[in-house]
C-alpha cells in the first residue's frame, strides 16, 4: 500500500481474507473436511490487523467474514475488529458458491436471526464498519442464474430477487456474482428497493441453531438503575439505510400520548449513544441481555418519567 518498497504499489488497501483461521475451536471438528483448530490465534489476529492500520491509516481495510469477532456469545469478542477495519464482508450471507443448491436454510437462518443481528448492531457503533454482502448465482440452475444476471428474465429470477431483498432491507450493501467473483454487473443496483422506509426492530438474542428468533424486542428493554443513575437498554434495528441512530424521548408525570407528545417542543428528546453494557459478552442466557445503553441525565429525584426509544435512519450523534 506504500510507493517506497520493493513491490510498493500504492493500493487503497486490503482485502483481508484469512480472518476465519482464527475461528472457535468448536466450529469444526475431527470428521469436519476442512479442519480448523487456531482460536488460540484470535489476539494475534487483531494485533497484525491494528499494525497494518496504525502504518496506513488513510488506506481501506476490508475483513471477509471473521464475523466471531462480533459476537458476543463467543470469547473472540474480546478482540473484536471494530474500530479496525473499515469493511466487514459477509460472504455467501444467503446464496452460497455451491452448484448442488441454492442456499442451505438452516445456515441461513442462523445468519440472518443470529449473526447478522450482532454483526449490525455493532457496525452503527460510532466506531463502526459499513456491512457488505455476497451471493452466488450458482446453485441447480447456475447456468439460468447468470443469465439473469447479464438481463435476462427466467424461473431463477426470484431467486436473485429474494437475495438482493434479504440483504437490502437489513442495510448491507449487496452484491451478486459467480463462484470464481469474476462475474462484474449492476444486478443488485438495478434491482433493489430504494424507497425509504422507517427501521423495524429485530433482535440479538441467540435462538437454537437454525431457526428463527421468536419476536422482534421494540424499544426500552430495560431500565437498569445503579446508585442514583438510570440507563435504558434497548436492541438493534434495521433498515436499508443505515446506519440507525436511536432517540430517547422523556416526559414527565403521565405516559406518552403518541399522537400529539411527538410533536410537543416540550418533550425532551436526546440522541443515545450506543453504549455496551457490562454483560452483554459472555455466554449463558441472552435473553435479558442487550447490546447498547446509555444514561439518562437530567433527571429528579421523587418524580415519575416515562421513556420512549425511536429508531431513526442516519446518524444523529
Amino acid at each position: 500500500m506504500s510507493h517506497d518498497s520493493i513491490q510498493g504499489y500504492g493500493c487503497d488497501g486490503l482485502f483481508l481474507d484469512t480472518l476465519d483461521t482464527a475461528a472457535p475451536n468448536s466450529f469444526t471438528n475431527a470428521s469436519s473436511s476442512n479442519q480448523g483448530q487456531f482460536e488460540w490465534v484470535q489476539p494475534g489476529m487483531k494485533q497484525l490487523i491494528t499494525n497494518i492500520r496504525q502504518a496506513y491509516p488513510d488506506r481501506f481495510l476490508l475483513a471477509n467474514r471473521g464475523l466471531f469477532f462480533y459476537n458476543p456469545d463467543l470469547t473472540a469478542y474480546a478482540f473484536t475488529l471494530r474500530g479496525l477495519v473499515d469493511f466487514a464482508l459477509f460472504e455467501s450471507y444467503r446464496l452460497d458458491s455451491s452448484q448442488a443448491q441454492w442456499f442451505n436454510e438452516a445456515t441461513f437462518n442462523d445468519n440472518k436471526y443470529n449473526y447478522v443481528q450482532k454483526l449490525l448492531a455493532e457496525s452503527d457503533r460510532t466506531d463502526g464498519s459499513r456491512v457488505l454482502s455476497l451471493g452466488y448465482a450458482e446453485g441447480p440452475n447456475g447456468d439460468l442464474m447468470k443469465k439473469v444476471l447479464n438481463g435476462e428474465q427466467n424461473e431463477a429470477s426470484k431467486m436473485l430477487l429474494a437475495d438482493v431483498q434479504e440483504a437490502n432491507d437489513l442495510g448491507m450493501v449487496h452484491y451478486i456474482s459467480n463462484a470464481q467473483v469474476a462475474a462484474i454487473d449492476t444486478y443488485v443496483i438495478d434491482h433493489r428497493d430504494a424507497t425509504a422506509k422507517p427501521p423495524i426492530w429485530g433482535n440479538t438474542m441467540t435462538p437454537p441453531f437454525g431457526k428463527p428468533y421468536s419476536e422482534a424486542r421494540v424499544g426500552i428493554q430495560n431500565i437498569d438503575i445503579r446508585g442514583k443513575n438510570v440507563f435504558v437498554q434497548w436492541d438493534v434495528a434495521h433498515s436499508q439505510a443505515r446506519p440507525i441512530s436511536y432517540m430517547l424521548y422523556v416526559k414527565e408525570g403521565q405516559d406518552f400520548d403518541f399522537k400529539q407528545d411527538m410533536k410537543n417542543p416540550e418533550i425532551q428528546a436526546v440522541p443515545l449513544h450506543l453504549g455496551i453494557p457490562l454483560d452483554y459478552a459472555g455466554r449463558g442466557d441472552r435473553t435479558k441481555r442487550y447490546p447498547y445503553e446509555d444514561k439518562v441525565e437530567g433527571l429528579t429525584s421523587g418524580k415519575t418519567y416515562y421513556f420512549l426509544i425511536r429508531a431513526q435512519c442516519g446518524r444523529s450523534i
